[in-house]
């Protein structure tokens, strides 16, 4: 995944009932991805094929858009462009897919794992320079010279 690269995602819906299903694809970041067809009917016992396209600059906050397939049977007839209009909590069937992006997510993780690391190890040193503040550098080497001598620091 690059900044500023078209990405595409085809997407196989196969339809195994004897009857034509209509289907309408939203999605939490329509402006964000170009979808063809957004809505239509699959023939009875066949596929068509949804693309999906990456049309922005990606940001992370893409990471958490879904896209929603709904379905419903077919009446005969249907005009597909008016059937979804008002239609709400009645269709048939719902399919939800998560955006993703592999390399990234991965990416993501190890920045995550590093600034964990970093933190510990800046409360490290806070913790040092309080204890030098608090008892003196002398004292601080004179413990850590005793507990290298005791072996507690290797």
């Amino acid at each position: 995944m690059k900044l500023g690269e078209i990405n595409v995602c085809q997407v196989v819906v196969h339809n195994p009932n004897k009857e034509d299903i209509i289907f309408k694809v939203r999605s939490t970041g329509s402006k964000q991805y170009q979808v063809i067809p957004t809505v239509d009917i699959i023939k009875a016992n066949s596929n068509l094929t949804i693309t999906i396209k990456n049309i922005s600059e990606f940001t992370i906050n893409q990471l958490k858009d879904v896209f929603l397939i709904l379905s419903d049977i077919a009446p005969p007839d249907v005009n597909y462009q008016e059937f979804w209009k008002g239609k709400t909590g009645t269709h048939n069937q719902e399919i939800k897919i998560q955006v993703q992006y592999p390399q990234l997510l991965q990416q993501v993780r190890q920045i995550e794992h590093l600034t964990k690391e970093v933190d510990f190890e800046r409360k490290k040193l806070q913790a040092i320079d309080k204890a030098i503040q608090l008892y003196g550098i002398k004292h601080i080497i004179l413990a850590f010279l005793i507990g290298i001598a005791i072996g507690v620091f290797f």
